[in-house]
């Protein structure tokens, strides 16, 4: 019986020994440094008829539905078969032309054991920061579902993280300019995810479930903002 999504880590603040728990040396990209509350707050407002009709015409079948590892497959193998999983499930460019993969899929050692995938990946860049938000929890949530239901036995960690374009200052031009930076972190591990019951997912706030490592701090604000109806 999948345990309830109540059981499982919440998406508070991440103090930084939690964060020193992530293995490995990530590719360097240019961030704003994180909140102290880093915890996303999932969006309670009701979309417009505008709004509601583009988050519905947001993909939900996951490209690389059915890939699945082989049970002789080697670790190097799981390893390969992984990539090609997640690069299947993030094809492609996004409406502004950018790639929606940007850096990985990578699949590397855990320190304590097993396969661990990290990737970052570009989102659309929607009307609001509510419907960016909402697209990205999808293509996350699709995502861990693709890669934890392939059978990959070997896989203990996958890590997610989502670009979005913000506006960036140039102090010398006194001017300012839109660049890709990263928005949003998460980080799922496998039983954690082994405990989600996925055909339910549509009902599920995954923001209760993965581990949230980065949250933008000026989308942080908005939604809370109007999660609080100011």
């Amino acid at each position: 019986m999948p345990a309830s999504p109540s059981a499982q880590p919440s998406a508070t603040s991440v103090p930084p020994a939690e964060q020193a728990e992530t293995e490995g040396t990530e590719t360097p990209a240019v961030a704003e440094p994180v909140a102290e509350d880093t915890s996303a707050p999932a969006p309670t407002d009701t979309p417009s008829p505008t709004q509601a009709s583009a988050v519905a015409a947001a993909p939900t079948r996951s490209p690389a539905e059915g890939m699945k590892c082989d049970a002789d497959l080697t670790t190097d193998g799981q390893k390969s078969r992984l990539v090609e999983i997640l690069t299947a499930q993030f094809p492609g460019e996004t409406l502004e032309g950018l790639p929606r993969l940007w850096i990985g899929p990578e699949a590397r050692d855990h320190r304590q054991g097993g396969i661990w995938v990290v990737l970052e990946f570009n989102g659309e860049e929607l009307e609001t920061t509510l419907l960016k938000k909402e697209a990205l929890d999808r293509q996350m949530r699709d995502a861990y579902e693709v890669i934890y239901s392939a059978g990959c036995d070997e896989l203990v960690q996958v890590d997610l993280t989502a670009l979005q374009k913000e506006f960036v200052q140039i102090e010398m031009m006194g001017s300012s300019a839109a660049k890709s930076v990263i928005i949003y972190k998460t980080s799922l591990k496998r039983e954690v995810a082994d405990s989600v019951d996925w055909e339910l997912k549509e009902s599920l706030d995954f923001n209760e479930i993965w581990r949230v490592l980065l949250f933008n701090i000026t989308w942080n604000k908005e939604l809370r903002s109007l999660k609080a109806g100011e």
